[in-house]
């Protein structure tokens, strides 16, 4: 059996690719990446705050480790040392990312595989291989039941007022309208996923406000979901 590890960053991507893999063999880790700011380092721009993000992972019923890098600029060779002990630990062998269309969350991928000398899978980029698919698959997300909240959005690409809105055919549309990528591949917004097929508990946001905070590249600024309160339901309760 291959012993394989998700990258996850509870966004959209890398939870259809954990759901693709549950489906396809399952999976045996999923590993956090979280900075000392409790952001974490998986995208340039900012997500989730930390227990939104631990009550996210209780809900899925799979071993979990967390890495925690820095805020600087050596966080990608942190990111590594930390899943190369992972790796060697455990004998891992297939690594598993959310990365869709676009070269340079490619190339990052091809990197570390290499470096861990693992084998690299992407059951998003295989849905979504270029912009032309994005419709499709962000419908295929909708379709599969997966619920999901923008937690931010690039400044001068997306207004603030974007922020806390549900990943949904509307929004879709408004999207395309707008002549933005609606998978949101190039940083455009960042999710959370408040509920998927694999989770036993909903996760309802029920407070937030809306900051400006630097990207983690440092080249641009979004609009960022500060959650103030949040609850969770049954995920089969039926009211």
């Amino acid at each position: 059996m291959v012993n394989r590890m998700v990258l996850f960053s509870g966004g959209k991507d890398s939870m259809y690719a954990l759901e693709r893999c549950a489906e396809d063999g399952g999976i045996d880790l999923l590993v956090s990446i979280v900075s000392v700011n409790r952001d974490t380092r998986l995208h340039a721009g900012p997500e989730t705050n930390e227990n939104f993000r631990k009550t996210q992972l209780a809900s899925l019923d799979f071993p979990t480790e967390e890495i925690i890098v820095g805020d600087g600029k050596n966080y990608l060779g942190e990111i590594y040392f930390g899943l190369k002990s992972i790796v060697d630990t455990r004998g891992i062998r297939q690594l598993v990312t959310g990365d869709l269309w676009h070269p340079y969350t490619g190339g990052i991928g091809d990197m570390l595989a290499g470096a861990l000398n693992v084998t690299i899978t992407r059951p998003a980029r295989e849905a979504c291989p270029s912009r032309e698919y994005a419709r499709a698959y962000v419908m295929d997300l909708i379709n599969r039941g997966m619920e999901s909240t923008l937690v931010s959005v690039r400044e001068n690409v997306l207004p603030s007022e974007f922020v806390g809105r549900n990943l949904n055919l509307r929004l879709v549309d408004e999207l395309e309208k707008m002549g933005i990528d609606s998978s949101g591949e190039s940083g455009e917004y960042q999710s959370t996923v408040n509920f998927s097929r694999l989770m036993n508990r909903r996760l309802i946001i029920d407070a937030y406000d809306v900051s400006l905070a630097e990207g983690k590249n440092g080249k641009e600024r979004f609009h960022r979901m500060n959650i103030k309160e949040f609850h969770t339901e049954d995920a089969n309760r039926n009211d």
